[in-house]
């Protein structure tokens, strides 16, 4: 969008501990990414976001937000790790909290 934010679409799988392994959850994940100056430096940037996650099996959307760092590898490739935080709320009115959007990852740019 512009050198100050980005939207970004991630799919990951999740496994819960209490589920069996075959109880996989697969997620897509919409992000609007809002860089800020709270780091003066070239190769490591910091921002914060608003996420909206959607878990297929279970019919659930989630709205959250988040905050994270990215540090350049390279003009191409860049580390992230990021802390997010959703509220789930399924059809029928049931809800939960967590950081479903936190760990870490590679960024690709083309």
């Amino acid at each position: 969008m512009s050198n100050t934010s980005e939207l970004r679409v991630l799919g990951f799988v999740t496994t819960y501990s209490n589920l069996s392994p075959h109880d996989n959850q697969l997620f897509l994940d919409l992000s609007y990414l809002r860089y800020t100056n709270w780091v003066n430096s070239e190769t490591l940037n910091t921002y914060w976001g608003l996420n909206v996650n959607m878990l297929f099996e279970d019919s659930l959307i989630g709205p959250g937000l988040l905050l994270g760092s990215s540090y350049q590898l390279s003009s191409k490739f860049a580390i992230f790790a990021e802390v997010g935080l959703n509220a789930f709320i399924d059809g029928n009115g049931n809800s939960t909290i967590g950081l479903h959007n936190s760990g870490v990852g590679l960024k690709v740019s083309f």
